[in-house]
């Protein structure tokens, strides 16, 4: 337990280089590129950054929206290959990507991997998104039929819109 938060803090304040292990930013980030990620403030991360965040394997996607509820920042995210997403309360670090390398260690442009192609959500799904959190506060479970039933319905809406 003690090493998890030693790590979390020198992660807090360090520059963080990762390789991308999974296809779900396919094809902004390729399976085998590095990625440099820094810490980022909260407030700062903008709608279309790819970020990283997590406590013992770093998830790497690209925010789709922000919102704030309850006095905390949730980011939602989603990679850009993939069907669904989530949604990540900004209580811990959050690290942006600020450099991507291919496997022969090239630096890839940026407008490569920064902007690329995605969805963003409307207000109509803000509403849906918050509700779901506040169902999941009101059942205080994570997982039960009634929150997977209406994650999913929730996701397929917002791909639709």
């Amino acid at each position: 337990m003690k090493r998890n938060k030693v790590l979390n803090c020198y992660l807090r304040t360090k520059t963080v280089t990762g390789i991308i292990k999974g296809n779900s930013m396919f094809p902004a980030l390729k399976v085998g590129w590095k990625i440099k990620m820094e810490p980022s403030d909260k407030n700062n991360i903008k709608i279309g950054n790819i970020i990283s965040f997590g406590k013992d394997v770093l998830t790497c996607h690209r925010i789709i929206g922000k919102f704030r509820f309850f006095n905390n920042i949730y980011l939602i995210h989603k990679g850009d290959n993939s069907s669904v997403g989530g949604i990540f309360a900004a209580k811990g670090p959050v690290y942006k990507a600020v450099e991507v390398f291919n496997e022969n260690n090239e630096k890839i442009d940026e407008t490569r991997w920064a902007n690329s192609h995605f969805k963003r959500i409307n207000n109509l799904a803000y509403f849906y998104l918050i509700l779901y959190l506040v169902k999941r506060y009101i059942f205080s479970q994570r997982t039960n039929k009634l929150t997977t039933y209406s994650n999913r319905f929730c996701w397929r809406f917002l791909l639709k819109c």
